[in-house]
């Protein structure tokens, strides 16, 4: 535990990858840049789940 009482909790797939991928140029390039691939990657499950229906009206 930390001196205020909070648990230190173990760092996420988010973080370590942000500390190996850090932008070395600037930071407006960079964070586009790993949006982009964000989006790229995420797109098979919203083109997959752009069928599902919510509960019937």
């Amino acid at each position: 535990m930390r001196a205020n009482g909070s648990r230190e909790c173990a760092p996420d797939a988010g973080t370590i990858l942000f500390k190996l991928l850090a932008p070395k140029g600037r930071l407006w390039i960079g964070n586009g840049v790993r949006n982009l691939a964000a989006g790229i990657v995420l797109l098979p499950f919203a083109f997959t789940l752009s069928g599902v229906r919510g509960t019937p009206g």
